[in-house]
């Protein structure tokens, strides 16, 4: 059962350490809440205010971690709180053209592809159920989206995580750094470890696009 939602008054008092939030992100706090709790209802709704909460830091008001404010305010783990966020992305893809997705369950398969492809794959699976005479199913998306990536790539290279959610994965790490006390002897170390890991890929990337770019052009002699 969904817990009530308290004022930002009463959530600055869960934990002494918490930072209390000034008016305007309070009131921002209460607004996402409330979104969360009819979000219930409307996952989308759900993802967009978990996502500002997140980003925004919000949860600080109450809780030391956007994890521990999932599962103390909520009941569910960040990982799930991710997917629904996720999800609220792919709502937002899909524009208003078309019916938006019921569930989580089925916009979660949809992330599994590119921005672009996104519309088309859930058009198709909307179409198909409709041919059969009933609503869409998760499974309906699972098995569209699967005719949509490469065989090759689901044996040789399985992806864990959803292609095109860079920069979600990366508000993520950042929101988590931050979470580093100023008083923590390791703070330096950590951020001078994330520097030469961010250095090292970013070379990586840039390697690898010459090569391609370099690849085209001697295709195109």
């Amino acid at each position: 059962m969904t817990p009530p939602l308290q004022s930002a008054a009463v959530e600055a008092l869960v934990s002494a350490d918490a930072a209390v939030l000034i008016p305007p992100k309070a009131d921002a706090l209460d607004r996402c809440e409330a979104e969360i709790a009819k979000g219930m209802k409307s996952f989308a709704e759900a993802g967009r205010a978990l996502r500002e909460i997140r980003d925004g830091k919000l949860y600080r008001e109450s809780h030391k971690t956007f994890e521990l404010y999932c599962k103390k305010r909520w009941g569910f783990s960040r990982n799930y709180a991710n997917k629904m966020i996720a999800a609220a992305v792919v709502v937002g893809n899909l524009g208003t053209n078309v019916p938006a997705p019921k569930n989580e369950a089925q916009a979660r398969h949809l992330t599994k592809l590119p921005a672009t492809e996104q519309p088309a794959a859930w058009t198709e699976a909307t179409e198909a159920a409709k041919a059969a005479g009933r609503e869409p199913t998760a499974s309906d998306v699972e098995k569209v989206v699967a005719k949509r990536i490469p065989e090759e790539s689901l044996k040789t290279e399985p992806q864990p995580h959803p292609p095109c959610m860079g920069l979600e994965f990366a508000r993520a790490a950042v929101s988590d750094l931050e979470e580093i006390k100023s008083d923590d002897e390791q703070r330096l170390e950590a951020f001078q470890y994330v520097q030469k890991y961010c250095t090292k890929k970013i070379k990586a990337e840039k390697i690898k696009q010459a090569a391609a770019t370099l690849s085209e052009d001697e295709g195109a002699v």
